[in-house]
């Protein structure tokens, strides 16, 4: 059964008998209020304005701001949603939707009076049959195959899919948390990751100037990964890397001892923070290895004279990537000339001795050795100052003993903050206190406090997270990572950000 201003259209199966008649039209008066009421949350009706006010509410974003959702698809994700939503009666948008059937599309005071009618015998029915729809019934009949056809044929995949595409954090707050992981299909993962990582055939580089298109949206990649990815064959991608190469849009790098090829935007990116006012630079030359050095001293050298440019050492790279020890005295003084060599240095402001008794976390044990190779290093000119990595308070006060230390890096954030007695304690020596995975690291940080916090202030979580550390002590120091420009001024626009006490207070119980 259809129903609209012109008319309504009720469809009955084939059946032997009378089929009913106008009386079937007629309702009483007092009851109707409620029966519409019962039953329009099942109706078609009820499911097309479901969807647009999701849509209004932002429930259903599109996958591409940049393109219309089709209509079946938005049906799909709305016929979803309400099934979800149904469990909850109070939920909003089942609440707006009721008022818009009831109010403004069912004006029920008119229709009660019109039964009232009927009832009285002022209004009556005229029965016509016909053999086709008449001039006025036709248009109502087509409305009906339209909200029909597609009704109840959406497969148990779809459906999935499209609880998927809803806002997930929205969707969590109003109705609780989604289990996800009953709806990923790892087929379906794994058909996405080929897509996204533009190994299916349908999006491949089709041509040579697709290989670029491919490392500027990718990153880095080895030619064996370049060629996967590429419909031509070896040897056309081969003389399309050698003709960018030659033209410098692309350059070579090692990462994890493998040759990779890079877009040369990526050492534009260092440029334009320092032209942001970013004078700290944090680097280490087991980065790659030695690439990150290198592209910095492509894209920087000569050097700004206020420009503080920072190195690690202690650890090394093994051919799969993996982080080894790298503490013997004769391998620290190997690492600082390396620094110094790849960045085109005479000597280096800040030397981080990386502890890596173990790579995870701080773990106690001397660092009485290393630090001796780094202080005679210190004594030829080729250090200026040293600083701690990883370290415990114990390897502080150790270190402090040889050697005044002017900076610690170690992990810290709003999430892991076993480091708060020291970040004060430093603070009160004046010394830096520079957290590396400020904003989680492999684990980005979570939370709807935080999120609550940056909406209220018209910025994003990461934003707010660096915000709180610059609030957190005068002496930390922030070496965020950024892989586009637009990321770098998010970072950036941090500082600018103002954290009252009440906010501070609230960020604290994160």
């Amino acid at each position: 059964m259809v129903a609209s201003d012109d008319g309504i259209i009720a469809r009955f199966p084939d059946s032997e008998g009378r089929v009913p008649g106008a009386e079937l039209f007629v309702f009483d008066a007092d009851n109707l209020t409620q029966r519409v009421s019962d039953t329009i949350g099942g109706s078609a009706l009820f499911a097309a304005r479901f969807r647009e006010c999701a849509s209004r509410a932002l429930l259903l974003p599109r996958r591409n701001p940049g393109k219309r959702s089709p209509l079946w698809q938005q049906r799909l994700r709305a016929g979803q949603l309400l099934e979800v939503a149904r469990q909850y009666q109070d939920f909003p948008i089942l609440i707006e939707t009721a008022r818009e059937c009831l109010q403004d599309v069912y004006d029920l005071p008119a229709l009660h009076r019109l039964m009232n009618q009927i009832q009285q015998g002022s209004v009556q029915f005229v029965e016509v049959t016909t053999d086709v729809p008449s001039p006025f019934a036709a248009p109502l009949l087509f409305g009906y195959v339209a909200e029909f056809i597609y009704a109840s044929d959406a497969p148990q995949a779809e459906r999935h899919a499209s609880l998927l595409a809803l806002d997930s954090n929205l969707l969590g707050e109003l109705l609780g948390q989604t289990d996800k992981g009953d709806l990923l299909a790892p087929a379906v993962v794994g058909q996405v990751e080929q897509e996204l990582q533009r190994l299916e055939p349908r999006y491949q580089a089709q041509h040579a100037e697709g290989i670029v298109d491919l490392l500027r949206e990718l990153g880095p990649l080895s030619q064996a990964e370049i060629e996967a990815r590429f419909s031509g064959d070896r040897q056309q991608a081969m003389a399309a890397l050698r003709q960018f190469a030659a033209a410098q849009r692309v350059i070579p790098v090692t990462l994890a001892g493998e040759v990779r090829w890079a877009v040369v935007e990526d050492a534009a990116r260092l440029r334009d923070a320092v032209a942001a006012g970013v004078n700290h630079i944090d680097t280490s030359d087991f980065y790659g290895p030695h690439e990150t050095n290198k592209l910095i001293r492509k894209a920087l050298h000569p050097y700004p004279q206020d420009l503080c440019i920072v190195t690690k050492v202690g650890a090394r790279r093994d051919d799969k990537g993996g982080w080894l020890p790298a503490m013997e005295p004769e391998a620290l003084t190997q690492a600082v000339e390396d620094n110094l060599r790849h960045l085109g240095l005479d000597v280096i402001e800040v030397v981080n001795l990386r502890s890596m008794f173990n790579a995870a976390k701080p773990k106690e044990g001397s660092l009485e050795p290393q630090l001796a190779a780094l202080l005679e290093l210190q004594s030829r000119g080729l250090i200026r100052h040293i600083g701690l990595s990883n370290v415990t308070q114990q390897q502080i006060a150790e270190a402090q003993a040889m050697t005044p230390i002017v900076c610690v890096q170690n992990m810290y954030n709003l999430a892991n903050r076993q480091d708060d007695a020291l970040v004060d304690q430093l603070a009160q020596q004046q010394i830096a206190y520079v957290p590396f995975f400020p904003l989680g690291g492999f684990s980005p940080l979570q939370s709807t406090r935080l999120s609550d916090v940056a909406t209220s202030l018209n910025a994003t979580p990461m934003q707010v997270a660096l915000a709180w550390l610059l609030r957190r002590s005068p002496n930390i120091l922030l070496i965020p990572g950024t892989s586009s420009p637009e990321h770098l001024q998010e970072n950036l626009a941090s500082a600018r950000l103002t954290l009252t006490d009440e906010i501070m207070t609230t960020l604290n119980g994160f």
